[in-house]
């Protein structure tokens, strides 16, 4: 809501403190409240389970480019950084953020084993009795003794067997300077999972998809950038406020994350089309594009020595390593290929 209010004219003069509350922001964000005239921004967190606000700070005046602070617990409220046996984490390791104190809640209405789930006893109560709720979010202390906010637990995802982190791709997204809020999902079902990116941008000229994927190559690892980006005036909400997941609309196939749209009029090569039948193959899914991006569809090392393989036995070509890096799409590497003929790599 802040995002389109920037975007729109920006926040009434005077405003000293802007509060900032229901999901993670990010430094870009409040870069431009400041710009606005705000001299104050703050960030306050905490789940309705714990009576709404459990701790806050007020952001430094500059980025540091660190996962989002959660700040200091209010009066009557405890934080613990967890592992899976409810047992506190050292400093630096990740685990799952849970509230105790006066505020926590008695349970869900009529739902007793999700309300057990979540709210469990406190293994140091300062009171007899005292119980945590667990939030389900995930966080650490810093070596420094910030808490950071690393992420909901279920947006920590597997798709072909690497760990992506979905909240840390959205604050990737989320730095550059034309983009006002993104929200990050995986769609498809395994093996032929695909990260997406929907996009809602900061001024009235959209960022192109190759753009922002030429970004978020700079900035994360590999198997973590998305494979199409959607650009839309408003990300849907629901009600309370959450992005509303079921109005997302799917992407079309001209947001290819390479920026290049599909053109069906131009006809496939012979050994495109063997390419794309190899690349699926390998890689586990029903189809792959001319234009379609080997890393992005999540190639890495190991399938790369199969397709190689797989390429040989098939047209006869012994295709270095480094030409996959350097032509990752079907059509480059067909087009490398066909121009350079078989090249014979030497024996280890």
């Amino acid at each position: 809501m802040l995002g389109e209010l920037l975007r729109d004219g920006g926040v009434p003069p005077g405003v000293q403190v802007v509060a900032l509350t229901g999901e993670a922001g990010s430094d870009a964000l409040v870069e431009r409240l400041r710009a606005a005239g705000v001299p104050v921004v703050r960030n306050l967190y905490g789940p309705t389970e714990a009576t709404v606000f459990a701790t806050g700070c007020t952001m430094p005046a500059a980025g540091t480019g660190r996962p989002w602070p959660l700040g200091e617990p209010g009066p009557g409220v405890r934080v613990r950084v967890v592992g899976p046996d409810g047992r506190l984490v050292p400093r630096g390791v990740e685990g799952e953020l849970a509230i105790g104190g006066d505020g926590v809640g008695d349970g869900y209405p009529g739902r007793a084993a999700l309300t057990a789930q979540r709210f469990v006893p406190d293994p140091y109560p300062a009171r007899p009795g005292a119980r945590l709720y667990l939030t389900g979010d995930r966080a650490r202390w810093s070596s420094d003794g910030v808490l950071e906010y690393l992420g909901r637990r279920d947006h920590q995802v597997k798709i072909r067997g690497q760990r992506v982190e979905l909240g840390e791709i959205e604050q990737v997204l989320a730095t550059h300077p034309a983009v006002s809020a993104v929200y990050v999902v995986v769609l498809g079902e395994a093996p032929a999972q695909r990260l997406v990116a929907y996009v809602r941008p900061a001024t009235r000229q959209a960022p192109a998809a190759k753009e922002l994927s030429a970004f978020a190559e700079r900035k994360l690892p590999a198997g973590w950038v998305p494979s199409a980006y959607v650009v839309l005036d408003e990300i849907p909400l629901t009600a309370s406020g959450k992005v509303d997941r079921l109005r997302l609309p799917e992407p079309a196939e001209q947001e290819r994350s390479d920026g290049t749209a599909v053109d069906a009029r131009t006809p496939w090569t012979a050994l495109e089309r063997t390419l794309s039948g190899i690349w699926a193959e390998v890689l586990g899914l029903p189809t792959v594009d001319r234009q379609d991006n080997l890393f992005l569809l999540g190639g890495h090392s190991l399938s790369i020595l199969r397709i190689r393989h797989r390429i040989a036995e098939s047209v006869g070509h012994d295709v270095p390593v480094a030409d996959f890096f350097a032509h990752p799409t079907v059509a480059e590497l067909a087009a490398r290929l066909a121009a350079g003929g078989p090249s014979q790599e030497p024996s280890a």
